[in-house]
């Protein structure tokens, strides 16, 4: 605290240099400026301030000495370490050096004269330069760079000093944490090694339990997925003639407390194999870059620093418009990686790292305790929920796939709302609740059961989950309850795939984990032509009553005749509107004018009688005699 007093102190009292007395140009400074022809004249000036020796330029305009007009329009300040500039009329101030100075805006000033020795030779003594061939004026410029430069390295120091007196708490890495980012960070980098032969049993290395056994040469096949006979983990085999050299790559988050603020390390962790294949590798990780809250994130990454000769912590400005730069992937990539902080979070020391700070309850022990090797944006997580707590409660009814989509689009109806409910806030009774909670849906699944209760659909669990699944939570195609059950519906379907496409049958009350994407887009894609098949039949006033008029027999057949029908319908219906529009319309220009003999009292214009378009063009004089009474000026010119 006592550094920051002396620093205060060293600063140039504004108020007081103002009060200092203003000395005025006179008339030989008038004859000198009419002579020299610059643009500028600057008077000396000593005082001393605050017990400081202070060193005043005076900088006055040549066109206002010429017109008498002796008070300058700015002055310069000096003392032993720093300097100021005063613009009197604008009543501003400015640490711009004279070089870069402007008089008005885009006015800089230059070409600045010195009347007398005796100021030349003060502004020397001021500055203890005993060489008289520098100029006086580049003397000044080289001074306030100096006095710049000492001010700025200052500050470095200071804001170096700062940074590592918070950072102080933060302790090395232990062992268990290392042994963290290898065994679950890289939970999915486990290989088993092996050699190809021609004999019946290969000989295997595990990476992970270092065991080695021996396998069917038909078992192993290079890039392909098993699981370790021994330690019962799923691995990768790799062929030690084409595995060469290869790393794994992953994120990981660790939060310590320091004092009243959270530190979150962000960990750049990588395995990297050898390249003869046995098994081995290194893990290497590093520190990238750090978040620190306190009333708002500010995030810090490592730099070499040249004054303290070692890595210190540097505070990084995040621009809100660097993800759009150049629209470079890098950009995008580097803006998301900092303000998300992605990676697995540090289970061991979560239960009392955020007592005494906003995110007490956010409950971010809970989410990672059952998602441990999720890759979560810890930053959003800690943001979304100041401005939506609610989100401790989704997580605390293991409705995380709801709150993961919270962090990245969260509705803005949802942060202003004081509902501490999930049920009321969701507006789904509790049983949807549960299903919810029980199968960890999303917002579009919750979406799909709101209108499931307002329509007052009745389905399973087992068929709720299984229509999410095959039609990707679509809810448009539940409109369709009103002609027949969702459940009818899709079974009908579901046979009608399976006599068609020869695919699979997969019914609501059926197992639907192991349909494709393939087969999801089939199911959509009949469920949708039903439903035009059906809104075809309603406007063709058909029995949409009868059970063989909403699942005919062959689907495609009476889809393409209806369609045919109902396209015949709108054809005929077109037709008839057309010869309406025909008799209501008004007469056209030839008929209107075909017959007529008689002068038009309204417009003046004469109408010949029996006059057409085609015929002997020496009879066509009408066209002319009525385009001259319509536009006269027109054809005077030249028709």
């Amino acid at each position: 605290m006592i550094y920051f007093i002396i620093m205060e102190r060293r600063k140039m009292k504004k108020a007081l240099l103002k009060k200092i007395p203003v000395v005025e140009a006179g008339i030989k400074d008038k004859q000198y400026m009419e002579l020299c022809r610059q643009n500028y004249l600057m008077k000396v000036q000593k005082a001393t301030v605050a017990h400081k020796r202070t060193l005043i330029l005076n900088l006055y305009d040549a066109e206002n000495i010429i017109k008498e007009q002796y008070q300058p329009f700015c002055r310069i300040f000096f003392s032993n370490r720093d300097f100021i500039t005063y613009f009197i009329k604008e009543n501003r101030w400015s640490i711009k050096t004279l070089d870069i100075l402007e008089a008005e805006k885009g006015k800089f000033i230059s070409q600045i004269a010195i009347r007398t020795y005796k100021e030349k030779r003060s502004i020397q003594q001021f500055f203890h330069c005993t060489d008289d061939a520098v100029d006086s004026i580049q003397l000044i410029q080289i001074e306030q760079q100096k006095r710049k430069a000492e001010k700025s390295l200052k500050r470095k120091k200071r804001s170096i000093k700062d940074i590592e007196s918070l950072f102080r708490s933060v302790k090395p890495v232990t062992g268990r944490f290392e042994k963290w980012l290898e065994y679950e960070v890289l939970k999915e980098s486990q290989y088993i090694f092996y050699q190809y032969s021609r004999r019946k049993m290969i000989d295997c290395t595990c990476s992970h339990c270092k065991s080695e056994y021996q396998l069917e040469r038909s078992i192993p096949r290079h890039n392909k997925e098993y699981v370790c006979p021994i330690c019962k983990r799923k691995s990768i085999f790799k062929a030690k003639g084409k595995s060469g050299y290869f790393s794994d790559y992953s994120e990981a988050v660790k939060i310590e407390k320091a004092s009243d603020r959270i530190i979150l390390r962000h960990f750049e962790v990588r395995k990297s194999y050898a390249a003869h294949g046995t098994g081995e590798y290194t893990l290497s990780y590093h520190e990238d870059y750090r978040a620190v809250f306190q009333e708002k994130f500010h995030f810090y990454y490592p730099v070499y620093s040249c004054l303290a000769h070692k890595n210190v912590w540097k505070e990084k400005y995040i621009d809100p418009y660097f993800h759009y730069r150049y629209h470079l992937n890098y950009t995008i990539k580097a803006y998301q990686t900092i303000t998300q902080m992605p990676g697995m979070v540090y289970p061991y020391n979560l239960k009392n790292v955020f007592k005494g700070t906003p995110f007490e309850y956010c409950s971010l022990d809970y989410f990672v305790k059952n998602n441990r090797f999720v890759e979560l944006p810890v930053v959003y997580y800690l943001k979304t929920y100041l401005k939506f707590p609610l989100l401790e409660q989704f997580v605390k009814q293991n409705m995380f796939y709801i709150a993961l989509e919270c962090l990245y689009q969260l509705p803005n109806e949802w942060e202003e709302t004081k509902e501490t409910n999930t049920r009321h806030f969701l507006g789904i009774n509790s049983r949807y609740c549960s299903i919810l909670s029980k199968y960890n849906m999303g917002i579009r699944e919750w979406g799909v059961l709101q209108k499931m209760e307002k329509l007052k659909i009745h389905l399973s669990e087992q068929e709720i989950f299984a229509y999410c699944k095959i039609f990707e939570s679509n809810r448009d195609f539940l409109e369709l309850n009103q002609y027949a059950s969702i459940r009818k519906i899709v079974n009908y379907l579901a046979k009608q795939i399976e006599k068609e496409e020869k695919g699979k049958a997969y019914k609501l009350s059926g197992d639907v984990s192991g349909i494709s994407h393939a087969e999801m887009k089939c199911y959509q894609t009949y469920i949708r032509s039903w439903k035009d098949y059906i809104e075809w039949a309603e406007k063709l006033e058909y029995d949409l009553k009868s059970r063989y008029v909403l699942f005919p027999k062959n689907f495609k057949d009476v889809h393409d005749k209806t369609f045919r029908e109902y396209q015949k319908q709108q054809d005929k219906m077109e037709r008839k509107k057309t010869g309406k529009r025909k008799k209501n319309c008004e007469p056209t220009f030839e008929e209107r004018y075909k017959t007529t003999g008689e002068t038009n009292s309204e417009s003046g214009l004469y109408l010949k009688s029996s006059w057409k378009l085609s015929g002997n063009p020496k009879r066509r004089t009408g066209v002319r005699t009525l385009c001259r009474k319509l536009y006269p000026s027109y054809c005077q010119s030249g028709m």
